[in-house]
């Protein structure tokens, strides 16, 4: 698993990453994704990433990805938001 997280100032960037994103994994924040995919997809997505936008960032801007290991997937704790993998649908706890 990867957590990818950004912050582009560029409005046509960064949808165009939000959408790639979003084909591949989930939303957790509104600039937040999760990545669970067999390792060879996520590699080849950050490979995608690093070809298609590493030279489109300017100034402040930034992608970072984090890996995520199997060991220590169970120890993340998620507060507020609570996402529903099985079906998809996001349930706000409150």
């Amino acid at each position: 698993m990867i957590l990818i997280s950004y912050d582009i100032s560029n409005d046509k960037t960064r949808l165009k990453l939000s959408k790639l994103l979003e084909q591949n994994g989930r939303r957790l924040q509104k600039s937040v994704f999760e990545i669970e995919q067999p390792k060879y997809i996520s590699q080849k997505l950050v490979n995608q990433i690093k070809i298609d936008f590493q030279l489109r960032l300017k100034g402040t801007d930034s992608i970072l990805i984090t890996p995520i290991a199997h060991m220590t997937k169970d120890k993340i704790i998620r507060m507020g938001a609570k996402i529903q993998a099985e079906t998809g649908f996001i349930t706000i706890v409150g």
